[in-house]
């Protein structure tokens, strides 16, 4: 079941500054979906118009196939996390989850915020004052608070912004961990792409209002659609490219580093192909195989070789003089042979490398 829709959703402002520009989603009950863009791009606006603290210019909010666009925050099915969580610093925990319970009838309050602590693990400072909580108490205060009014969808704006690296990856495990438990849908927005494709059921990328492609964490890396996508999500070569064949869904390519095979059909505008690193095998002078039919090749100089915790890290020289990143374990390969200088062959599967509007 949809469980949200945004249909033709723009926002303009009235200096003419146009926020999002019709946007179309449909949101599965349950999905976690995670918005992300360069600043600017719109997907906090997005958020703020699906929680109604924003303005619509166009277009329609439907949640549960009733049409909300109207309707003031709080008479929409849905609660909101903040960046900055919102907490009230002069109540407690248990007054800051029971804050949303005061406009509800149904029910019983204290058990409702008891459930929550016990989900949570903040059972043991409900009754202590915020400031004295650490940042990942707090947010999950803010997570109870939100949760506390049963939302249909829960609305996250940078959540774990504010959190330290280690807390953070530890928090998203929670977060994932507690979406799959209630069934609810997400909706994230996120600067992180290793967060979103960490979490997320589905990416939603956008830019200048637009949305450039909503695809699964997989589909996103290894089949972008256009060169923002693909630079955007950091893991592919991207090269301006020519078609000079087509044969089915596989294009042959002429770049600046050579002739390729690619999958993929473009409708119209110029094209650029897209190389998943992820996909990339890394062969030494000494164990260098014949490039199979369907596989693609280059060579390259190793410019840097670093060996940390199993993983070797690479930084490799091409052709034109710009260099690519790879990270990899390091047991499969001879690493005395990917020493700085050292020449290597590059190869991966035509699938692997996509046609992408330029």
């Amino acid at each position: 079941m949809v469980s949200l829709a945004l249909e033709n959703l723009s926002k303009v402002y009235p200096n003419g500054v146009v926020g999002v520009r019709r946007v179309d989603l449909d949101v599965q009950a349950g999905e976690f979906i995670a918005l992300v863009g360069p600043s600017g791009c719109g997907k906090t606006t997005t958020l703020r118009m699906v929680a109604g603290f924003e303005k619509c210019s166009a277009g329609r909010v439907l949640i549960e196939r009733r049409d909300v666009t109207r309707l003031p925050p709080e008479r929409r099915p849905t609660a909101m996390v903040f960046q900055d969580y919102a907490l009230f610093p002069h109540l407690n925990v248990r007054e800051n989850i029971a804050f949303g319970l005061r406009f509800q009838s149904r029910g019983r309050p204290s058990e409702r915020i008891a459930d929550l602590a016990r989900m949570l693990r903040l059972e043991d400072v409900l009754n202590r004052q915020i400031d004295s909580l650490s940042g990942g108490q707090r947010q999950r205060v803010a997570l109870a608070r939100a949760l506390s009014v049963e939302p249909s969808i829960l609305l996250l704006d940078e959540p774990l912004g504010a959190l330290d690296a280690s807390l953070r990856k530890e928090v998203q495990s929670e977060l994932k961990i507690l979406q799959r438990r209630l069934g609810l849908t997400f909706l994230f927005v996120t600067h992180s792409q290793a967060e979103a494709l960490a979490l997320s059921d589905r990416i939603v990328v956008m830019n200048a209002g637009w949305v450039e492609q909503v695809s699964t964490p997989e589909d996103l890396c290894a089949r972008p659609t256009s060169r923002f996508v693909a630079k955007f999500v950091g893991r592919n070569l991207v090269l301006d490219a020519d078609v000079i064949d087509r044969r089915g869904g596989e294009v042959q390519v002429e770049t600046r580093l050579g002739t390729f095979g690619a999958k993929g059909e473009l409708r119209s505008g110029n094209a650029a192909l897209s190389i998943n690193l992820d996909r990339i095998d890394i062969a030494g002078v000494a164990n260098r195989r014949e490039v199979e039919a369907n596989y693609n090749s280059l060579e390259a100089r190793v410019v840097t070789s670093c060996t940390v915790a199993g993983r070797i890290s690479l930084s490799l020289g091409l052709a034109d003089g710009s260099e690519i990143r790879v990270d990899r374990r390091a047991d499969r390969f001879d690493t005395g042979a990917l020493e700085a200088g050292a020449s290597v062959k590059l190869t991966w599967k035509i699938e692997d490398a996509t046609l992408v509007t330029a």
